[in-house]
């Protein structure tokens, strides 16, 4: 019975090629360290959106590759066009910021202050605040914990 498990098995070196990419695999994830893992899915990303535009399946206009943006980031920092850009986006963001938290404390400063200006302005605070989606929207857009929840009165 042995002799015919045995001429019915599959040659070693079959049964090993087979199992060669689970071999590959695991030496390539255990020689990146921890944080090196993290980086598999990424480049397999980009690969892959580098490879959908080349083949043409999406245009190049409407999504470039990643290797012509890293062209056109070299060529604007070398140019030094890059860093004229991130100060006009830098201080675009500042005004808009100090516009905002202007505003807000402004309001907020009157809302504190006046009954009347609360009456007005709390039934639109009151539709916006408590949404069920808000939760879910600040951890995805802005990490906060919902451990920050404020105390109901």
């Amino acid at each position: 019975m042995t002799e015919l498990s045995a001429a019915n098995a599959p040659p070693h070196h079959e049964a090993a090629s087979a199992n060669e990419p689970l071999r590959l695999w695991q030496r390539f994830s255990q020689a990146l360290p921890g944080r090196g893992q993290g980086l598999i899915v990424p480049v397999l990303l980009l690969i892959v959106w580098e490879a959908v535009v080349r083949l043409g399946w999406v245009s190049a206009h409407m999504l470039p590759p990643p290797s012509e943006l890293i062209v056109t980031l070299n060529d604007l920092g070398s140019s030094g066009a890059l860093l004229g850009h991130i100060g006009i986006s830098s201080l675009r963001v500042l005004i808009g910021f100090v516009i905002g938290a202007g505003l807000a404390l402004l309001v907020g400063a009157a809302v504190g202050l006046s009954r009347r200006v609360e009456a007005l302005f709390d039934p639109t605070f009151r539709r916006c605040a408590p949404s069920p989606h808000w939760p879910g929207c600040r951890c995805c857009c802005f990490g906060w914990a919902l451990t920050s929840r404020p105390r109901s009165r």
